[in-house]
């Protein structure tokens, strides 16, 4: 099991202005959910498809497929897609 509770202090993205002026990012010690994506998309070599599926996650989405862990899977791209299944 475990804990399936976001993470206290969502940043307050209210509204459905997509805001992409975050990228220097106010909290350095902990990145940023889409740059967590990003670091999978490339260390897994995620197919075009399933990085597109990522990255048009809303924010709070995308702090759930940031938490998948494709590590030792023989279909990286295959797992995460399976995965974001659940997420959305």
């Amino acid at each position: 099991g475990g804990g399936c509770s976001p993470p206290p202090g969502d940043f307050g993205e209210r509204g459905g202005q997509l805001d992409f002026s975050d990228d220097k990012g106010h909290k350095p010690a902990r990145r940023s959910a889409k740059a967590t994506i990003e670091a999978m998309i490339q260390e897994y070599r995620l197919s075009p498809g399933c990085a597109w599926m990522l990255r048009a996650l809303p924010p709070d989405k995308q702090k759930l497929a940031s938490r998948i862990d494709p590590s030792g899977q023989a279909d990286p791209s295959g797992f995460v897609a399976e995965q974001l299944k659940r997420i959305v």
